[in-house]
């Protein structure tokens, strides 16, 4: 099996660059709190990558809202479509089942961080019938 590119050293460096870049070099240190990422992540340019977003899901203070708006900003909802994984957008589908895979496996808590469903009606009925759990439906209110 092949090394996760969000784990690789050039991942890591983008990330540490990037940050950088953002004025906020250690947004990852275990001090960040939900709130600090949560804000970033609303201000987050998508253009510059996946690779700060995956390390915000990695973070331990990162809350269950934080990571659904990361899942449907990073198209996540794309994933219902049955040929997604030809998609060729770099490390994206990667990207997004490990994102999805988090989400289902209940890695996150809700304490401080709301959500409210960003998509449609019809993709709720779509989220439904495609059988994802109804977490990826759900607001969050706290």
């Amino acid at each position: 099996m092949s090394e996760n590119y969000f784990e690789s050293k050039k991942s890591k460096d983008k990330v540490e660059f990037m940050l950088g870049e953002y004025d906020c070099p250690d947004l990852l240190k275990e001090q960040s709190d939900a709130k600090a990422l949560d804000e970033f992540i609303d201000d987050y340019n998508w253009g510059d990558g996946l690779e700060i977003p995956y390390f915000i899901l990695r973070h331990r203070n990162c809350e269950l809202g934080t990571a659904l708006k990361i899942f449907y900003s990073g198209e996540g909802a794309l994933m219902l479509e049955e040929n997604y994984k030809n998609y060729q957008l770099g490390h994206w589908v990667e990207f997004a089942e490990y994102t999805f895979k988090r989400i289902v496996e209940r890695n996150y808590s809700s304490k401080l961080i709301a959500f409210k469903f960003p998509l449609k009606e019809d993709f709720k009925r779509s989220i439904k019938e495609a059988g994802w759990p109804d977490i990826f439906i759900e607001n969050i209110v706290v």
